[in-house]
């Protein structure tokens, strides 16, 4: 396990961190799969998955399940729907790329 700190400064462990997974790319496989409910969570992590990706405002839920296992999290569709940015790039607060940007 690797020591690190999280978002909210506090100290944990995890299975991997960005660092490894850069430096492991194209040297091994990752198993990753979906989990939004700490039951999804502690399934995966009882299974030998390498890595999980979810729902943003799962992310209390998902680390309660599998607090030590790499967490990808993604915001909602509905987030992107709902930006007013005139940018004509990328939106720098939401991520989204507007329609106008792909005249």
């Amino acid at each position: 396990m690797k020591r690190i700190y999280d978002w909210d400064a506090k100290f944990s462990l995890r299975n991997y961190t960005a660092a490894d997974l850069r430096a492991l790319k194209g040297q091994c496989k990752f198993t990753q799969t979906t989990a939004n409910t700490a039951e999804e969570a502690a399934a995966a992590r009882d299974a030998g998955i390498d890595l999980i990706m979810g729902n943003a405002q799962n992310t209390a839920a998902v680390r309660q399940g599998a607090p030590d296992m790499f967490f990808t999290a993604a915001n909602r569709k509905g987030c992107f729907d709902s930006c007013f940015c005139r940018h004509e790039g990328w939106c720098r607060l939401c991520l989204y790329r507007p329609r106008s940007a792909y005249r």
